[in-house]
């Protein structure tokens, strides 16, 4: 067994913003940190992950999850980079709920879901915004704390270390702007852009596929249970014990062994996929050939070594070339928890800006 180190923050504030939070397990697996649903009283951070290991046989470059370079990338893949190319067929693209059970999303539930507005985008990125209409321009690079593959690509940044996963595109057109944003940002510019979706599996520094993994979650909450039980027996030895308190803590462990449950249903899931799985529940990967409207910050990721522009940008993307709403998940849209907000967003994004995209 091999362990991925070094986890990095949820991305619970992103979720949030597509209603995705609720009573889950924070399924944590590694340094490229996966979507997570979580009941607020959670950590939004984990410890190393478990994950499955096996060989890397690609002797030109490390592709990873993608298959051959496409022909039709404007950008050339840097040899022993981590690559990934989503195609339909090769990949489970769902959500967390999906993972977790098949549980279905709560229509009523108390996050419902806010509208991508440019301030909104600007608090999410931390930075002025561009609107840009763009299209894939070559295959993704998965990053973990600076790293892609056998690649480091920063070495260090405090604030600003580059993880998951980042989609080179040709900007088509500058829509819009933040009030303050200054860029020189144009039409025909190729930058990397970071996506909302999380892949299952990662190559560490020695060229080795690790899946995703939940066991070291598993491994905590059932060392929080040995509290709870070790405080019942405390409270019991009292000549008056609280019963008040002694419920609550009994409440406490059920709830932590659901979340288990959630976390062995999470780790069957992307075993049975052999990985080949996509967490989409904060955006969903963008397809060759298709102008994506996308919120993208100014500021290039600083100290970055490969000449390369990787930019921060609000999770979801929106095709508005469609004349309705695109599902994301087709029948998995009933375990989509964030579903309420993304058709707002988009039909708030097609009124404003649709006549950029009219075919």
């Amino acid at each position: 067994m091999k362990k991925l180190t070094k986890t990095t923050a949820l991305i619970l504030s992103a979720l949030m913003l597509f209603g995705c939070t609720s009573n889950s397990a924070n399924g944590s697996v590694g340094d490229t940190t996966p979507p997570s649903e979580s009941s607020g009283t959670e950590s939004e951070s984990r410890n190393d992950s478990s994950a499955t290991e096996s060989s890397v046989t690609d002797s030109s470059s490390i592709s990873g999850n993608s298959g051959e370079e496409n022909n039709e990338n404007l950008v050339k893949n840097i040899e022993g980079y981590q690559t990934f190319s989503y195609d339909k067929d090769k990949y489970v693209k769902t959500t967390l709920r999906k993972a977790y059970g098949n549980k279905k999303r709560d229509p009523m539930g108390p996050f419902t879901g806010e509208t991508v507005t440019l301030p909104l985008a600007r608090n999410t990125v931390d930075d002025e915004v561009l609107v840009i209409k763009c299209k894939v321009a070559g295959d993704s690079y998965v990053f973990q704390n600076g790293r892609s593959g056998i690649k480091t690509v920063q070495d260090f940044s405090e604030d600003n270390i580059l993880n998951g996963v980042y989609t080179p595109v040709v900007i088509e057109e500058v829509i819009d702007k933040t009030t303050d944003a200054v860029s020189d940002l144009k039409a025909g510019d190729v930058i990397y852009i970071e996506e909302g979706f999380h892949v299952c599996e990662f190559i560490d520094e020695n060229g080795n596929t690790i899946l995703m993994s939940a066991d070291e979650d598993i491994k905590n909450k059932k060392e929080e249970i040995a509290e709870y039980e070790k405080y019942i027996d405390e409270e019991k030895a009292n000549k008056i014990p609280d019963e008040e308190t002694l419920k609550e803590y009994e409440i406490n462990i059920a709830q932590t062994k659901i979340l288990i449950e959630e976390c062995n249903a999470f780790n069957n899931f992307v075993r049975e996929n052999n990985g080949k799985v996509v967490f989409a529940d904060s955006g969903s990967p963008m397809e060759k050939e298709v102008s994506y409207l996308a919120f993208v910050a100014v500021t290039p990721v600083p100290g970055t070594n490969d000449g390369n522009s990787y930019h921060k940008a609000y999770p979801m993307k929106y095709d508005l070339v469609c004349d309705d709403v695109p599902s994301l998940f087709g029948d998995d849209d009933i375990y989509f928890q964030g579903l309420y907000g993304y058709e707002k967003s988009w039909k708030a994004m097609k009124e404003k800006y649709g006549d950029h995209f009219k075919k």
